[in-house]
């Protein structure tokens, strides 16, 4: 395994979610690589901080406004841009942990919700090896159907949740736009791509925890 293919494959190295083969590949290359090894160990650090944070945690722009002059000081070199991307990471991953935090059941309705348009199972994302402009698409497809799925079950949600819902999926989106406007600057950086499609899976995967949440309700 090479150091670009670990690189996209260091976020679900360290929450544990690659297959076996995979994790005893990064295992492999991290045990003969000292860079990498050094970034993964960078990227642990700010992930346990992250997890250090408040439970009550509500991001807000300023968050952003941090993890953009990342982006800007990261064209210094790819070791400050792994903490860039890391730091985006930890953006969008407290977006979802905070929503869940705040999630409060409500009382059961006599009359029983609607059913959710689209099976959280069955939405599909972008295959590997999709260009750029057709994984975005799937994304926006994939999040699309998830926010109709969403509102099918509406009733089953607090209007504090609900409120949660809008305002930390619309921190999701700035941090999109930000992304993308970086990208246009400098089109060829595979690092700014790699977090383009790292905050549409987390934009994808906030929503599916919020549509499981409301069919457990």
């Amino acid at each position: 395994m090479t150091c670009d293919e670990v690189d996209g494959r260091r976020d679900d190295y360290a929450d544990g979610s690659l297959s076996e083969g995979e994790f005893q590949e990064v295992e492999l290359h991290l045990s003969t690589c000292a860079a990498c090894r050094e970034q993964e160990r960078r990227l642990r650090l700010i992930l346990a901080e992250a997890r250090a944070l408040p439970r009550e945690l509500s991001p807000s722009r300023d968050l952003w406004a941090g993890v953009a002059q990342r982006i800007e000081a990261g064209r210094r070199g790819r070791a400050t841009w792994w903490l860039g991307l890391a730091a985006a990471a930890v953006l969008v991953g407290a977006v979802s942990v905070s929503l869940l935090r705040r999630s409060d059941p409500v009382p059961v309705s006599v009359s029983a919700p609607g059913p959710v348009t689209v099976p959280v199972s069955r939405v599909s994302l972008p295959r590997e090896g999709t260009t750029l402009g057709a994984a975005e698409q799937e994304y926006e497809r994939a999040a699309n159907e998830l926010l109709a799925a969403l509102q099918d079950r509406r009733q089953s949600l607090s209007p504090q949740t609900l409120a949660n819902v809008e305002s930390n999926l619309a921190v999701i989106d700035q941090a999109l736009t930000e992304v993308r406007a970086a990208l246009g600057r400098d089109p060829g950086n595979k690092d700014l791509t790699r977090m383009l499609v790292s905050a549409h899976r987390k934009k994808v995967d906030t929503l599916r925890r919020v549509v499981r949440l409301s069919t457990s309700l």
